[in-house]
């Protein structure tokens, strides 16, 4: 039906479409209402009557049925010139003198809302001929009747369909927008795939690789030596594959249709279970957090933990999540034994450049506290754009 003259095209109903075509029939309750205060001064002929209760049950049905009338409007486009046809029926009967006339402004409305520039030209163009036959019949038309209401016709489906045009470029912004994130999206994931696949896994590899190379060399040299080297090739293969579980670990526990602290919270749970320590999570005032950073704090926390497990010799473990107006504060605080943070390093086992760098790749910052047999606390501050402010994470 998309090539027929009377369709709408692609416009599908929409909250804008049937709200729009509510107010429709509640202004044309109103003018029933003004008839019928009318009638106190003029009482009404049976036909007039008949005309008025018409078209008020019309009006009460579409008003209190409004999304299926819409959509049936929107499906069968003739529903809209046979309203049309019954609302020029009505003036003929009333007259154009009467209150009731008002009620095919909002008939003329719907026809701008619902078809398409061309078919809705001719619907009003037959509207206004419909209305100045019935204005050539009646007795001494005013200026408002006889001039104004047709202009009316004219103004009222101007505006309709360019709030429909509008609407429907809106619409258009809107998917053009969500395909665009999809793509960023997606090569976002990309090139975080790459990222961690340089920074660990490829690293791996391209040892066992010098070490396969000069493994032969080393057999035909120094067998003793190459079996060393064939144990320290074995050592490798299992820690790239142990970086590669943890690159697949840390993106399925991304899932940016969950909240993020639901998949923090699931986190701790899971390694609560899994290393048998107490660890407990909160999250307080936490919004919407931008996917870049959301996966990075998922894989600082993760880190953490793990590094809790290998090296704390801790028997809880706190994480929480708070949200400020302007960033988002995470925090992973354990009771083991620690160790000085002034010093290089805990000899190189807490994986602490790698946390800073994921920290500073959106922006933030990673900040240690620890001291010998007081545990070790560590907190990522990232900075978080505010509504309106095209600053920070995007």
């Amino acid at each position: 039906m998309a090539e027929a003259t009377w369709v709408v095209g692609d416009q599908e109903h929409d909250g804008g479409l049937g709200r729009m075509i509510r107010l429709s029939f509640l202004l044309r309750l109103g003018t029933v209402a003004l008839t019928t205060v009318s009638f106190v001064r003029t009482p009404p002929t049976p036909w007039v009557l008949a005309a008025t209760v018409a078209v008020g049950a019309v009006s009460i049905a579409g008003f209190l049925a409004e999304e299926r009338v819409t959509a049936l409007c929107v499906r069968h486009p003739l529903i809209v010139l046979a309203d049309v046809v019954g609302s020029m029926a009505v003036v003929n009967i009333v007259g154009v003198n009467s209150p009731l006339v008002l009620a095919s402004l909002t008939t003329v409305f719907i026809v701008g809302l619902i078809l398409e520039l061309r078919a809705g030209t001719v619907v009003v163009v037959g509207a206004v001929a419909l209305y100045l036959l019935a204005v050539a019949d009646s007795e001494n038309p005013d200026f408002l009747t006889s001039a104004v209401i047709p202009l009316l016709y004219v103004a009222l489906f101007t505006i309709a369909h360019a709030y429909r045009r509008s609407t429907r470029e809106q619409v258009r912004g809107f998917e053009t927008l969500a395909r665009v994130r999809a793509d960023e999206s997606t090569a976002n994931e990309r090139a975080r795939l790459a990222r961690e696949m340089h920074d660990s896994l490829a690293k791996t590899l391209h040892g066992i690789a010098m070490g396969a190379t000069a493994l032969p060399d080393w057999v035909e040299r120094d067998p003793a030596r190459a079996i060393e080297y064939a144990r320290a090739l074995a050592d490798g293969a299992e820690q790239a594959a142990a970086e590669a579980r943890a690159i697949l670990v840390r993106m399925r526990a991304d899932q940016p249709d969950r909240p993020l602290a639901e998949i923090l919270g699931a986190l701790c749970q899971e390694f609560a279970q899994e290393a048998g320590l107490r660890c407990t999570f909160e999250a307080h005032d936490v919004a919407d957090v931008p996917h870049e950073a959301r996966y990075e704090l998922v894989s600082i926390a993760g880190e953490a933990l793990e590094n809790v497990r290998r090296h704390a010799d801790a028997s809880e473990v706190g994480v929480s999540l708070q949200g400020r107006p302007d960033s988002v504060e995470l925090v992973v605080a354990d009771n083991g034994r620690g160790f000085d943070a002034t010093a290089a390093g805990p000899k190189g086992h807490f994986g602490m450049q790698g946390m800073t760098e994921r920290a500073r790749q959106v922006g933030g910052d990673l900040t240690v506290t620890s001291c010998p047999a007081e545990g070790t606390t560590i907190r990522v501050r990232i900075p978080v754009a505010q509504e309106g402010d095209e600053r920070g994470i995007a």
